[in-house]
């Protein structure tokens, strides 16, 4: 009889959808296996009415996974990677890191309506104090109002008129299929994203006997950026409650390292730019942090 292996996610469409992608690579390599979802509601999932940063920040999405590995009731989890906090405690680890689609974020305005339509002072959704930062730089008369929910729940208080215009991961539209929906892409100059943004994380036990499967998830390319980013980030106590973003692109043997910081408690933020050679991305990124640390 085929093992069974248990995969967490959580309960909205973008996790289920995230973990269906990660279930058919694992049977495209062990197709001699059985896969099979539990559905987990985490705290994020259930506090929908107050800021991440107000109730704990970026573990509320992974907790109740982490138990649920503990308990023996799944075999690993998958995460969206932006969602998980610097460093990890107990005993689990992120075995993969699978290949990144689109890092950026995007504006979404209702169906028929461009760019050139939002006006100064147009209602922009978000719960994100980095985006929230970066769209009062690129549009400093704009009001930001609170966004919480999944994809869907968001894009259906925008057509309802809640808001003028939100701000969205494009690699979630993408991934459940709405790319039509982005309005606007912004550049690296305009809007950095959060560290991690658009890879998923494989969590399992330290002492999984399935680590030897869940490696073969793992993007070179992709995992080399996002250590440099979640270095930066681990440097800065990285939590929701501070504006920091981060995009690390490689290219051949060397990273260029885009960062964004700013202080919970000011306005504004600073910004760098370095490259440096691979094997020093994670030296150069918390230096860049501590510079930028110094100019806040």
């Amino acid at each position: 009889m085929n093992r069974i292996i248990r995969v967490g996610s959580r309960k909205s469409l973008l996790a289920m959808t995230q973990t269906k992608l990660i279930i058919e690579e694992l049977k495209h390599h062990f197709p001699e296996y059985t896969y099979e979802i539990v559905e987990i509601t985490t705290t994020g999932d259930r506090i929908q009415d107050v800021k991440l940063d107000k109730i704990g920040g970026k573990g509320l999405f992974i907790k109740e996974l982490e138990d649920a590995m503990a308990e023996g009731r799944i075999d690993f989890a998958v995460h969206s990677l932006k969602d998980m906090p610097a460093e990890l405690e107990g005993d689990t680890k992120i075995v993969a890191i699978s290949k990144r689609v689109n890092p950026m974020d995007v504006l979404v305005m209702p169906v028929g309506k461009k760019i050139s339509d939002l006006r100064e002072d147009s209602i922009i959704g978000t719960s994100s104090i980095r985006r929230e930062r970066q769209i009062l730089k690129w549009r400093p008369k704009s009001k930001i109002k609170m966004l919480r929910g999944n994809v869907p729940t968001r894009i259906r208080k925008l057509d309802e008129g809640e808001y003028d215009a939100i701000v969205l991961a494009a690699a979630g539209l993408i991934r459940l299929g709405l790319s039509d929906r982005i309005t606007y892409t912004f550049s690296e100059s305009e809007m950095l994203p959060s560290v991690g943004q658009g890879a998923l994380a494989i969590e399992a036990p330290k002492n999984s006997p399935i680590l030897h499967m869940l490696e073969i998830l793992n993007d070179r390319k992709t995992q080399l950026e996002t250590e440099a980013e979640r270095a930066f980030s681990k440097s800065l106590g990285g939590s929701c409650s501070t504006p920091i973003g981060a995009l690390a692109v490689l290219s051949g043997e060397t990273i260029e390292l885009k960062v964004m910081y700013g202080e919970q408690e000011k306005e504004g933020y600073k910004q760098m730019v370095k490259k440096c050679k691979v094997s020093q991305r994670n030296e150069v990124a918390i230096e860049m942090a501590e510079q930028l640390r110094r100019l806040i």
